[in-house]
Order: structure tokens, then sequence, then C-alpha cells
């Protein structure tokens, strides 16, 4: 079981729009499980280079840090909160800050400011990426782009791990109420969000494709959030077709 590392320190958003600080510390944990599950879902080992595509204010980096030898962060730092942050830059001064206080003994992450469909790797430069609840910030008619730039950035036989928030059925009445009760603030890509059409996607374009709801499996989507974890295996010429008529390289 991997071990989570707890983020103490504030960061100058405020509680409004920092989803890991609630009065109800129950979804404070629940987003730290999704990271576990993440973590033990991968069976990376500990000289692995891992990338976190949407690493916003570093929470998962510090625990990327104690576990990973090289770890890389990228956010294209178009974060609106960043109007509530005038002392800061950048979302990734802000991540950096946090990597500085909660892991001062570690290696330090490498952060890049980046978006999805350009990551400046070159191919199979990384053996895990983790994608945490980005996809709800990136266009439907982009993700499947993304993805295929993950892919291509990701060694041959390597592991892509994402978290989706699930904004459907009882959930999205749960949630919202609890937003509206605590006062918290999500743009209408969160709330709207639909799940299901980015886990198909995922199953259609990695034969292996395991999926593992938090924090009940037996549940299904009662739960927050569902964790899929995909294998990097060789592309099919269908995908490959597809590529090039993207402009992407192929494996």
């Amino acid at each position: 079981m991997s071990k989570i590392h707890v983020v103490r320190s504030d960061i100058p958003f405020g509680n409004a729009v920092n989803p890991y600080v609630n009065r109800f510390p129950l979804v404070s944990r629940l987003m730290y499980a999704r990271m576990r599950a993440a973590l033990n879902m991968t069976q990376a080992k500990p000289a692995s280079r891992v990338l976190e595509l949407g690493c916003w204010a570093g929470y998962f980096l510090p625990s990327l840090q104690r576990r990973f030898a090289e770890v890389w962060g990228v956010d294209d730092d178009s974060a609106s909160v960043l109007d509530a942050a005038p002392r800061c830059w950048t979302v990734l001064q802000i991540a950096r800050n946090v990597c500085d206080r909660e892991a001062p003994t570690l290696a330090p992450p490498r952060l890049v400011k980046a978006t999805g469909i350009a990551l400046p790797f070159s191919p199979a430069y990384f053996d895990v990426v983790f994608c945490l609840d980005t996809f709800v910030h990136i266009a439907p008619q982009w993700r499947a782009r993304v993805i295929a730039e993950l892919r291509r950035v990701t060694r041959l036989n390597g592991e892509l791990i994402f978290s989706l928030p699930i904004e459907i059925g009882p959930l999205w009445l749960l949630k919202a109420g609890m937003r509206a009760v605590t006062g918290k603030h999500y743009d209408a890509a969160m709330t709207t969000y639909d799940f299901r059409s980015d886990l198909a996607l995922l199953r259609s374009l990695f034969p292996v494709c395991r999926t593992r709801f938090i924090p009940l499996q037996r549940l299904g989507i009662l739960n927050p959030f569902v964790v899929v974890h995909c294998e990097n295996q060789k592309k099919s010429p269908a995908e490959t077709a597809g590529d090039l008529r993207l402009g992407l390289d192929s494996d």
C-alpha cells in the first residue's frame, strides 16, 4: 500500500477554490484516496521517470517524489484561480513552493509549462504518466490528441494512469449540495462533466485498461472517482493511421 503525503502548506488561492481543503474531512480524504489508488495501481520501480500532466499547485508531487527517482510536472498555467493569488506569477511557482516546503530533502520535481497536445519530451521518455482529473479541463475535441501525445512520451509497455471525477446521477446531486454548503466554486466544465465518454475513449485506445472506483469498488458509479490504469502496448494499424492523420508521431 502506497503512502500518500498530505500537504499541510497553505496556498494562496483560498479555500473556495482549493479542492484539497474542505470543512468536511471526508472530502479531503477522498481527494487523497484517488492519489493512493493511482500509486497502488502502478508497478513501476523507484528508479522510474514519471510525469504528472496537470500538476496544478503540486499536491500530488511530494508523494511522487517519495516514490520515484525523477519526477516531472506539467501544467499550462491557465488556471483562473491565479486572479486570487496576486503574489504568485504562475501555478507552477506555487507548485515549486509547495514541494520545497513539503519535501525539502528530496530531489525537486522538474516543472514545465506546456499543453497536453505539445509536450516538450522525446518519445518513450517516461515510464509512468499520471493524469488526475485533468480531462475535465481539456476540451472534448482535444482529449484523443492529448492521449496520443501522452502515449508518445511513454515507453512501450509503460503505464498511463488517469482519474476521472464522477459528476452524474446521485453523485452530482450530493456534490452540488456539499459545494453549496461549503461555498466551493467550480467551473461549469467540472459540474457538467460526464466521465463515461472519456472512460469509453480510454478503453477504445488501450487493449489493457483496468478501472478502480474510489473508495468502494462494489458501488461503481456511486463513488466520487474512478481511477483508470492503462498499459502502453503497441498501437494497432488503425490507431497508427489515425495518428498520422492528426500529424502525430507513431510508436
